[in-house]
């Protein structure tokens, strides 16, 4: 074994943003697991269960800390934490980390967790620019009484506890951030939504960390590599590992070099590349349950300037236009156009089954029975006739098919789609290209891109995780998409409202029939995870959240 006091993760991905207001992809998200701490934690494996973290006790209404109408959850805050620069972690810390999530509200951001369940609203404005919350509402939703921090609910909302628990809750150091010109905690200077692209903003602590968490941030170079140091003052005592190194490796055959040499502890494969290195002496590969979902994405509203993904961006067979998927033949001519059979069995080696909708396996609500789309390339001929009144049949398109640099399964799902559309009529041409990471958020949340193909993490063990985020106007793929169906809407909030049990399953159904008539998204699998590491690696237990990209550093060693 090389370096017995570093473990090295060749990993697919970069890192957008370390600042918890922006970052929303599992690449930060690993780093964030690692460097700042949150109120609760989850109970080892458990989704559901969790530990006391820089709250003395998880609240519940055993012991009074949550209110019986569900509405009211206080957490008393730990003494003699430290943040990594020296500073003491108190109840002021947290409500500021709190409500500068809300405050902040970056487009294509995590602050919905929070706005939901304490304000009612997805977002803090508008697709106007119209603001729907004041200042005084997200003051009076999270405030300190004494050492306690007090969240105040508009609804009851069963998981709130898996929010705080997430990165999500993660606690900043309020005066490590206001002196590096972060907003200061005050109604008079709050400006939500002011930051749209996590590209162009200039906050600091898009680079910088300064968490409570077991490791600081000790080297960031851009679109490379992260190092973290084990912070030694964590409260729980230090983490059994010195560094981590998180490196950034797009091409499979250099991480499985890494790998197979010892230069690399962990490595992300696609599926279609275990066989590969499991045969390799000294690597073991894990087939983990995951609360994720594979999706491919239709843009119902493109910006087409200055953007090269769409061609002409006209239908007059050389690109798309902006409304190209807002035709419901388009996006069924889409669907039954993919091979998932050939996708599951051939590329995931049939470690993955074809999802009905984004609630997936081993969420309550998960139905297997509920109507899912096949490869059916007469259906799918007969929807591009009919679309625009025969003119894409007539004419052609041209479009290009996005997926992020390095994950081979993606751009193999592309290229399945592509070979079956174009096999249909010589005037469809599709191209598939794979795009850096951090650009690939950039263009996504500039609404570039047409086509493209992407997944869902479980942010918490709930099927509103899934349901909100595809399918609610302001959820984050949607609002990406320009989804946007008032009684999906309907639906989505009255399924936060309810318990598990018979009338939530029924609420579930019909949303999930009514995505499969309405066919934003093409959903291409529910894939098992591969955690493929050195079998020296120990320590390392897997939640379901965290699938094969993230890692909890703490218990870790070689």
């Amino acid at each position: 074994m090389k370096d017995p006091n570093t473990i090295v993760h060749a990993q697919i991905g970069d890192w957008p943003s370390f600042d918890p207001a922006w970052a929303y992809d599992s690449a930060s998200w690993d780093v964030l697991l690692n460097t700042y701490d949150t109120l609760v934690f989850p109970d080892g494996s458990s989704n559901s269960t969790f530990v006391p973290h820089i709250a003395t006790t998880v609240p519940s209404k055993a012991n009074g800390l949550i209110s019986a109408d569900g509405l009211t959850y206080k957490f008393p805050i730990r003494q003699g934490i430290k943040f990594q620069n020296g500073d003491p972690l108190t109840a002021q810390d947290v409500v500021y980390s709190m409500r500068r999530m809300m405050v902040m509200d970056t487009n294509g951001g995590p602050a919905w967790m929070l706005l939901d369940p304490l304000l009612g609203v997805g977002a803090t404005r508008d697709n106007n620019g119209n603001r729907l919350v004041t200042y005084k509402q997200i003051e009076d939703s999270v405030y300190a009484d004494g050492n306690t921090v007090v969240f105040k609910l508009k609804k009851s909302f069963a998981p709130f506890l898996n929010i705080m628990a997430s990165e999500v809750g993660a606690v900043l150091d309020m005066r490590w951030a206001v002196a590096h010109g972060e907003w200061n905690g005050t109604a008079a200077t709050w400006n939500s939504g002011k930051q749209k692209d996590p590209q162009q903003s200039e906050s600091y602590l898009n680079n910088h960390i300064n968490g409570s968490g077991p490791f600081a941030l000790e080297q960031y170079i851009k679109g490379k590599q992260v190092v973290l140091k084990r912070y030694d003052g964590y409260w729980q005592g230090p983490a059994k590992i010195e560094r981590v190194v998180d490196m950034k490796v797009g091409e499979y055959s250099t991480r499985k070099l890494m790998l197979q040499n010892g230069d690399a502890d962990i490595a992300d494969i696609s599926r279609q590349f275990i066989p590969e290195v499991e045969q390799t002496p000294g690597v073991t590969v894990q087939n983990v349950p995951q609360l994720a979902v594979d999706a491919i994405y239709m843009n119902e509203k493109i910006n087409t300037e200055a953007n090269n993904l769409v061609g002409s961006g006209k239908l007059n067979g050389n690109g798309v236009p902006a409304g190209f998927f807002a035709s419901l033949d388009i996006r069924k001519a889409f669907a039954y156009s993919f091979d998932f059979k050939a996708y599951i069995t051939q590329v995931l080696l049939g470690k993955a089954e074809q999802p009905t909708g984004p609630v997936v396996n081993g969420l309550f609500g998960y139905n297997p029975m509920l109507p899912k789309y096949s490869y059916n390339p007469d259906v799918a001929a007969k929807f591009f006739k009919a679309a625009f009144g025969g003119q894409v049949w007539d004419k052609g398109f041209k479009v290009t098919l996005v997926y992020n640099s390095g994950n081979n399964s993606r751009k193999t799902a592309m290229d399945i789609l592509k070979k079956d559309i174009e096999t249909l009529n010589p005037k469809f041409h599709l191209t598939v290209r794979g795009i850096q990471w951090a650009d690939y958020i950039q263009l996504m949340n500039t609404s570039k891109l047409p086509v493209w193909a992407g997944g869902w993490i479980a942010d918490y063990a709930d099927p509103y995780d899934f349901i909100q985020p595809f399918f609610a106007s302001d959820g984050f793929y949607a609002s990406h998409i320009s989804y946007d169906n008032p009684k999906m809407n309907k639906l989505v909030d009255e399924s936060a409202t309810l318990s598990n049990g018979p009338q939530r399953q029924d609420v579930i159904n019909q949303i999930q029939h009514l995505g499969y008539s309405d066919v934003p998204y093409i959903f291409t699998s529910q894939p098992l995870a591969a955690v493929v590491a050195r079998s020296w690696i120990k320590g390392h237990y897997n939640n379901a959240m965290w699938g094969a990209s993230m890692f909890y550093y703490y218990p870790m060693y070689k």
